[in-house]
């Protein structure tokens, strides 16, 4: 199943037609205002579905503009926002408001599915490809083994303090 949607999104790509889903949204470009620092990275994830933290890098900034990532729901009527697989675009603004397609938890919030994070929020739903998507699966159970690692670097700072948004790209 995960197969036959890669290879759809492979040939919306090729198509030039990503643009045109609904869920499937660019990532932003920089802000000319600098109000927003950018940080296009790249974390390299090996065939086994190892992340490389050792060599995560920049985007060049002839490629950003190629970038996309999924805005999953499971309906129009969803308001969670929840991670299944694959890029992920993740911001705060200086008032501590989350954009992007990825949620942290807020262990204080009263409403239960607002507690864990963008991943945890979709496990049911991911539970759907077991069986199906070897793909989905291993990504997954690799990137609940180094969540936290994965969800500090979203809350990255950049050498001045500056909050920054992230584009991952996993390759």
């Amino acid at each position: 199943m995960l197969d036959t949607l890669l290879q759809i999104g492979k040939t919306f790509q090729e198509a030039k037609r990503l643009k045109h889903h609904r869920y499937i949204k660019p990532v932003p470009a920089p802000d000319p205002k600098r109000k927003t620092i950018i940080k296009y990275l790249s974390l390299p994830v090996s065939e086994d579905f190892k992340f490389d933290f050792e060599h995560i890098s920049e985007i060049p900034e002839n490629e950003r503009g190629k970038l996309y990532y999924l805005t999953f729901k499971t309906s129009d009527a969803d308001g969670l926002t929840k991670y299944l697989f694959g890029d992920i675009l993740y911001g705060v603004d200086k008032d501590g408001k989350e954009s992007g397609s990825y949620r942290m938890g807020e262990p204080q919030n009263k409403r239960k599915a607002y507690q864990i994070s963008s991943f945890h929020r979709c496990k049911e739903d991911a539970k759907f490809f077991e069986g199906k998507s070897e793909v989905s699966i291993k990504f997954r159970a690799e990137y609940e083994n180094n969540i936290k690692r994965i969800e500090n670097l979203l809350l990255g700072k950049d050498e001045q303090g500056n909050d920054f948004r992230i584009f991952y790209c996993w390759k």
